[in-house]
């Protein structure tokens, strides 16, 4: 890694979420962490700054959006950053669609700080 820390970008609809997951990237120091629960607030801030982006995490099932269609939009305009679908449920067919969506991994609910770093250090 660089000097210069990356952005995180971490997407859920219910707002707690957002918070557990900024403490636990706070701490990191080369990580900026960018929460959002609305999509389209996400991609206007993803898309202005596409160089600083190194993750998005979001989740799969959201009220206005799912995490697939969410990737879709995100890969039409940034192919290289990795997301990840943060899901408290995974099942084979799921997994076999974020393989045809382009998503670079899954992270279970409830999830840990752990989960988090194994899944970065991949």
């Amino acid at each position: 890694m660089t000097d210069r820390p990356f952005n995180i970008y971490y997407i859920d609809d219910e707002p707690d979420i957002v918070q557990l997951a900024e403490d636990i990237f706070r701490p990191q120091k080369e990580f900026i962490f960018k929460g959002y629960t609305k999509h389209t607030e996400l991609l206007a801030d993803l898309s202005g700054h596409l160089l600083d982006a190194f993750c998005v995490f979001s989740d799969f099932k959201m009220p206005t959006i799912d995490g697939f269609s969410l990737a879709k939009e995100i890969r039409s305009f940034n192919l290289e950053i990795p997301i990840i679908l943060v899901s408290g449920i995974l099942n084979k067919e799921l997994a076999l669609q974020g393989v045809e969506s382009k998503i670079d991994g899954f992270i279970s609910k409830p999830f840990s700080s752990t989960h988090f770093m194994e899944t970065l250090n991949k």
